[in-house]
């Protein structure tokens, strides 16, 4: 249904405009909707079953989804992870939900996961999964995923319930109320000789951080969140710059993180930035994009630059685009086909064709530097950061293949 409806009559500057926004009421969107009714408070017995499945518990995980953004519930989260000892892994579009500087947070689960959030769900006898919805990045191969755990599921969503994994014990509840009825009903419990082992996987794999001459994601991404200060909004687009800004970057807040998530939009960060600085005047908003999704959107350098939107742009150019060339590299013997972009744009131009400051990044002396002049500018600005082709995320778990049988190098599948 589309209805148009005349600028005269919605124009928030006009007195006389007959319409005028606000946002409705929970009550009153479900009485607009026929049919709208959701479950949010969850069944009281079940809601006891789980309280007792985590007090009984040995190994249990929090896989914390999108959901808990959703439901304005980070709060409840952290209490409810450090009443119970529980170790969380947030999953990309919970990045934030749970601080990154925590002791219990273990970071992001999946194909490009780290290994210790991989490992725990394998060796867990208990997945508390709230607003998650078990999506094929995470899970890997379904029938080897979280082989040894009972799995409690809190969703507000009945259609995500069971939709892909066999849950034990389904809650149809909003996250956020579903927490704080557990928290009523748990205590605090010694969970030292499980968060032990957790130690043991970080410190078996951690996050592969490779020394080069040349600038590295990890670098960037450290450079980047000291020049920003704290809790800045961070807008990522698709592909290796959106994995590397979520495994890297440090996140301590909810909605600190945007990015598309499973619909996989190329172009998406520039767009969304604008809307987040827009909507969030004073604070610090980066768009983070590689070189092939910058080029989607790159014409809206012009509304960033009409409406002096103080948007910052960084670009990691690597020339190519970079997740489908390390597909290539790793699973067809460096058979690339239609992912050189080579360097034939100059985004520094672009960006000052479009009245927009811009600055070029090398060499690792000049990032602090530059980053620094970046952020002083009261405006638009684009840093474009030279990064090597054969520069790749890992870990990786191939298609098909279990979340344990996640590779670290292209030798490692050589050698499969």
């Amino acid at each position: 249904v589309l209805i148009d409806v005349p600028k005269d009559i919605v124009d928030p500057g006009n007195p006389a405009s007959a319409m005028n926004w606000y946002w409705p009421t929970d009550e009153e969107v479900a009485a607009g909707l026929p049919g709208y009714r959701p479950t949010t408070k969850g069944h009281p017995r079940k809601i006891k079953e789980a309280a007792e499945l985590i007090l009984t518990a040995e190994r249990p995980v929090i896989y914390a989804g999108g959901g808990i953004l959703k439901a304005r519930a980070a709060d409840a989260l952290r209490a409810l992870a450090e009443l119970t000892g529980i170790p969380v892994v947030t999953t990309l579009m919970a990045r934030g939900a749970f601080p990154d500087d925590h002791e219990l947070c273990l970071g992001m689960p999946g194909m490009h996961g780290n290994y210790t959030a991989v490992m725990s769900f394998q060796e867990t006898d208990l997945l508390i999964t709230l607003g998650a919805r078990f999506d094929d990045r995470v899970t890997g191969r379904i029938d080897s995923f979280a082989p040894n755990a009972k799995i409690v599921q809190i969703d507000i969503d009945p259609a995500s319930i069971r939709k892909t994994v066999q849950v034990h014990l389904p809650i149809v509840a909003d996250a956020g109320e579903g927490m704080e009825k557990l928290l009523e009903l748990i205590k605090e419990k010694d969970r030292s000789a499980w968060l032990e082992q957790i130690d043991q996987f970080k410190k078996k794999n951690p996050l592969p951080r490779p020394e080069r001459d040349n600038l590295v994601p990890h670098e960037i991404m450290e450079a980047i969140s000291q020049a920003v200060g704290e809790t800045p909004i961070i807008a990522s687009d698709v592909g290796l710059s959106q994995m590397w800004t979520a495994n890297f970057f440090p996140f301590s807040a909810p909605r600190q993180y945007i990015t598309s998530g499973g619909l996989g939009t190329m172009g998406y960060a520039l767009p969304a930035a604008l809307g987040a600085a827009v909507g969030n005047p004073g604070r610090t908003v980066l768009a983070i994009n590689g070189d092939g999704a910058f080029q989607m959107n790159i014409q809206e350098l012009a509304t960033c630059s009409y409406y002096k939107i103080p948007v910052k742009t960084i670009i990691l150019n690597n020339g190519t685009l970079g997740m489908v060339r390390q597909f290539q590299t790793v699973f067809l013997k460096k058979r690339y086909a239609s992912t050189d972009l080579g360097s034939h744009v100059d985004f520094c131009a672009v960006a000052r064709g479009f009245q927009v400051d811009a600055f070029k990044v090398t060499r690792k002396d000049e990032l602090a530097d530059t980053l620094k002049k970046a952020m002083a500018i009261d405006g638009p600005v684009v840093v474009d950061i030279d990064i090597d082709p054969d520069t790749y995320c890992f870990p990786m778990v191939p298609p098909g293949k279990k979340s344990v049988e996640a590779i670290f190098s292209p030798e490692d599948w050589e050698k499969t």
